[in-house]
């Protein structure tokens, strides 16, 4: 009977925490924790998945309250902070990781337990990995910062960090979001990952010639919008295009223009992203798409013209495979975000897969 009466008390206790937390009553999920041992609190787990209280203050983007958690625990209590992770094994860094704002959040857990940057979810995620498949690119600063002050033992050690197991880097998983200023910001910083393989041995620059709608070229406008975005264009060319999407928002209220405004910006990423890694892209001084018999597939040796029967375009449609992440978890299966392609293989050159997917800002 006392174990039944027990069950119950713990069973409204949580849901009563969980409610504050989700109504977000930063008194009321305090006030609860006068009926926990002093050794609980925000390392107290809630949920079936076993989330922590300090875990749901992060999810729900309660910065404030994250901070007055960490602020309860002593510090004899960091290294069950270190240890402290989820059922897939997301430790509240990871959780922390998935908002800009939270940067200040990051540090103090950081100041606590910083073997907490280094540490994997069930994907082999380590934080850093998290901030950049959610495109915060501040959080990403932040973390890469703090990564390149760690002493490892070796240099490979480091770029295991920026890798999950199934060999997917951060540079890799910016391109399948299409989080284009996220891509130039690693590729900047991480130069030896833009010639490096994920697990189908393609490179950044492989999966990016894969993907037509991440150009102007593979869009399709109408009269009204394409008329709209030349006009965005020469605007641009005279440096008032910042000044127009002030107005936009703030006086004219415009959604088109807003959003030809942000479209334009990602052509213009996913363009110069892509001269940045054929800058270093190996494989691209390997290109000779002369020397293979490619049937109705012709391309000239000094970026002429290329064309590619209609047959043909039929019959291989190239495109990047994305699982969206749940929101709570970000649970993806390690089989996700693959390029998929028909009659094609994955070792082909770059150069051979944007002329295959129709894309004249790479191969000119």
């Amino acid at each position: 009977m006392a174990d039944m009466d027990d069950a119950k008390r713990i069973h409204q206790l949580n849901g009563a925490l969980y409610r504050a937390l989700m109504k977000k009553k930063p008194k009321d999920v305090l006030g609860c924790f006068k009926s926990l041992p002093d050794d609980e609190g925000p390392l107290y787990k809630i949920t079936i998945h076993k989330d922590t209280v300090l875990h749901m203050a992060c999810y729900s983007k309660q910065r404030d309250l994250a901070l007055e958690l960490l602020q309860l625990l002593p510090p004899s209590l960091n290294q069950r902070l270190a240890n402290t992770k989820n059922d897939v094994d997301n430790t509240i860094l990871h959780e922390v990781a998935t908002y800009n704002a939270m940067t200040d959040v990051a540090t103090e857990i950081l100041n606590r337990a910083p073997e907490l940057l280094t540490a994997r979810n069930i994907l082999g995620e380590t934080p850093l990995f998290r901030a950049v498949r959610y495109g915060k690119d501040e959080m990403f600063k932040l973390l890469a910062e703090k990564l390149d002050r760690m002493d490892f033992e070796t240099e490979e050690d480091c770029k295991a960090c920026l890798r999950r197991n199934d060999g997917t880097t951060i540079l890799h998983i910016s391109v399948f979001t299409e989080n284009f200023d996220m891509a130039l910001l690693i590729a900047e910083r991480y130069g030896d990952l833009i010639s490096a393989w994920d697990s189908n041995q393609m490179t950044a620059l492989q999966h990016l010639a894969c993907c037509p709608s991440a150009f102007l070229s593979g869009c399709e406008h109408g009269h009204l919008r394409r008329f709209i975005y030349s006009c965005i264009s020469n605007m641009a060319r005279g440096g008032q295009c910042q000044d127009l999407k002030s107005d936009a928002k703030s006086r004219f209220r415009w959604p088109i223009w807003e959003a030809l405004l942000e479209e334009k910006h990602r052509y213009d990423a996913a363009r110069e992203l892509a001269s940045k890694l054929l800058e270093s892209d190996t494989s691209w001084e390997a290109t000779n798409p002369q020397a293979v018999d490619r049937g109705s597939i012709s391309v000239q040796e000094k970026g002429g013209d290329s064309s590619v029967s209609s047959k043909e375009k039929a019959k291989v449609d190239p495109f990047i495979a994305l699982q969206h992440p749940d929101d709570k978890k970000g649970k993806t299966s390690p089989k996700v975000n693959r390029t998929r392609f028909n009659n094609i293989r994955n070792k082909e050159t770059p150069l051979f897969l944007a002329t295959m997917s129709g894309i004249p800002e790479i191969v000119d």
